[in-house]
């Protein structure tokens, strides 16, 4: 794995839920990250400053959950600009975070598609 990723984190996930439920999460991380972004870029577009520093929040907090790292990071920036007006600092820091959700995407999706160890199930034929 890369720098973007957390490897340590994903698997206090896994170990907090269980693979399935984490593979899951992870998931639904990645098919709400595109839109959890875009609703940053509308805060600023609109000067939506308590969305944005909401919604800022909320990514940091689950992307630090499937260790996604970067953008746990880049969104934490964003919020504290956001505090501050949206202004350059949260436009700069959002192109930033834009770049490193990409980023995150493909690296995260490569990941999720490791098939994992065997399954200790015990499975009975019939007969």
């Amino acid at each position: 794995m890369s720098a973007i990723l957390d490897p340590v984190a994903l698997r206090a996930l896994e170990s907090d839920l269980g693979p399935d439920a984490a593979r899951d999460f992870a998931g639904r991380y990645l098919a709400e990250l595109p839109a959890r972004v875009a609703r940053l870029h509308r805060a600023v577009r609109d000067g939506d400053i308590e969305d944005g520093y909401a919604a800022a929040l909320s990514l940091s907090s689950t992307s630090g959950m499937v260790g996604a790292v970067v953008v746990a990071r880049l969104a934490r920036r964003f919020a504290a600009a956001a505090r501050h007006g949206l202004g350059w600092p949260a436009v700069r820091t959002l192109g930033d975070l834009s770049a490193a959700a990409r980023v995150t995407r493909t690296e995260l999706t490569a990941t999720l598609d490791v098939p994992g160890p065997p399954s200790r199930a015990v499975y009975r034929l019939p007969g």
